[in-house]
């Protein structure tokens, strides 16, 4: 129930989630070789998180969030 927009995106990524989080999430950015860029918690009862992209080169980027053991993963793509 996460969305993630805009994608490509420039300056900013934002996950939104349809519903107030009942427990808080870890949000990591990787890039194609798995090295860790960001890390950022999305608090529970939030239903926004940005991510901040402006140091970030052109290309693909992996964006995981991270619920207890459950892992999803967005293919990102920053484009300026």
């Amino acid at each position: 129930n996460l969305h993630v927009y805009p994608n490509p995106a420039s300056d900013l990524i934002v996950l939104q989630a349809k519903t107030l989080l009942e427990q808080s999430l870890l949000v990591t950015l990787r890039d194609m070789s798995g090295k860790r860029l960001l890390i950022k918690d999305f608090p529970q009862g939030s239903t926004i998180c940005h991510l901040e992209t402006e140091t970030l080169y052109n290309g693909v980027y992996f964006l995981s969030v991270q619920e207890g053991d459950a892992v999803k993963t967005f293919k990102v793509i920053i484009n300026r």
